[in-house]
């Protein structure tokens, strides 16, 4: 250790006599020269002296907290119980928004109440004390068993032209409308009340429905004054077949219930209900049906006339529902027009007895 010592202080005195010759040797004194002037002694610090006066000594101020944190300790994730809670509280949230909606029920049944020979609505007596609003519910009606259709692959097969006419029912005593068309056994279920005399004569299809017009069907045009040609004299006598049969624009105004109702031929044969033995569709079927054909398509249309106006037709039925949310009479034309003046051109007119089964 000590020769290490003596080697690196001879190593640094050497070190020190070559600088100090190389500065002889360029004509500086070792003593003389600075790299830089010294820096003169900085100034002492001085420091402010700052007057305070006693203060009150303050209680630590305690960092506010969430009650329900501070009050609730820290749980751990259990998937059951977060599960329990959640179903919990949809529960009370259903019963409570139930709670509002029965509120608002009550609220709105509250009726003014006057006595029967008076026309005083000022007293402060005025008002009954709040009774939930009636609810009408119609019954629930079942159509017939529908007709077995035909399995045949002609369904414009024609099995007879000489069918007997229809008779009319009677309604029970006292009840007011048409009483129903009553059809040779094979046909009980079908039971219309209005006869294809009185559709068109009341007013329907805006009086267009046996315009010339084109089939889609058929890929030819059909013509008015040929399909008008069958129908029984009877029926169009003294009527303007330009204004209630073939008018080529649609006017609801001379329809039974001034109502626009039903759909375009185009539309009916997109949707598959036209076939080429009546291609102008139902009414049509219905008129020669009325007159005593039977066919291989009787008792497809049968179906859909029990599905629009039967028993449990939802057409009829919903007829019966808007008279009943009115409260207004069964035979108000103004209640529910559309939909009547739908069902008129199903050759179907509610009734007072159609009416009253729905709450039987």
């Amino acid at each position: 250790m000590d020769s290490d010592s003596d080697d690196y202080e001879r190593a640094r005195e050497k070190q020190i006599k070559e600088n100090r010759a190389l500065l002889e040797s360029l004509g500086l004194n070792s003593e003389s020269v600075r790299l830089r002037s010294p820096s003169p002694p900085r100034p002492a610090k001085r420091t402010r002296t700052v007057k305070t006066q006693p203060a009150s000594v303050s209680p630590p101020v305690e960092r506010q907290r969430s009650s329900r944190i501070a009050s609730s300790s820290r749980q751990t994730y259990n998937e059951k119980e977060l599960t329990r809670r959640s179903s919990t509280r949809q529960q009370k949230a259903a019963k409570a928004r139930e709670g509002e909606r029965k509120s608002k029920r009550l609220s709105a049944s509250r009726s003014k109440y006057t006595e029967a020979n008076t026309s005083d609505t000022d007293s402060e007596n005025d008002y009954v004390p709040a009774q939930p609003k009636p609810v009408f519910q119609l019954k629930k009606i079942r159509n017939p068993s529908p007709p077995t259709l035909d399995d045949s692959d002609d369904d414009t097969a024609v099995f007879t032209e000489n069918a007997p006419l229809p008779t009319r029912l009677p309604l029970k005593a006292g009840m007011g409308g048409r009483g129903p068309l009553s059809f040779e056994k094979a046909w009980s279920h079908f039971r219309p009340n209005l006869t294809p005399e009185e559709v068109i004569r009341g007013g329907a299809f805006g009086g267009t429905f046996f315009r010339t017009c084109y089939s889609g069907v058929l890929k030819r045009d059909l013509i008015a004054e040929e399909d008008i040609a069958e129908l029984p004299q009877a029926w169009t006598e003294g009527l303007d077949q330009d204004v209630y049969l073939k008018a080529q624009e649609y006017a609801e105004e001379i329809n039974m219930f001034g109502k626009k109702a039903g759909q375009s031929l185009q539309a009916w044969e997109q949707a598959g209900w036209i076939a080429r033995q009546d291609p102008r569709g139902w009414f049509q079927w219905y008129c020669r049906f009325y007159s005593g054909r039977r066919s291989a398509d009787d008792a497809r249309q049968v179906q859909r006339w029990q599905r629009a106006c039967g028993p449990a037709g939802r057409f009829k039925r919903a007829v019966a529902a808007k008279v009943a949310k009115a409260g207004a009479a069964w035979d108000d034309g103004e209640v529910a027009a559309v939909l009547r003046q739908v069902i008129w051109q199903w050759a179907c007119e509610l009734s007072q007895e159609d009416y009253e089964a729905y709450f039987a």
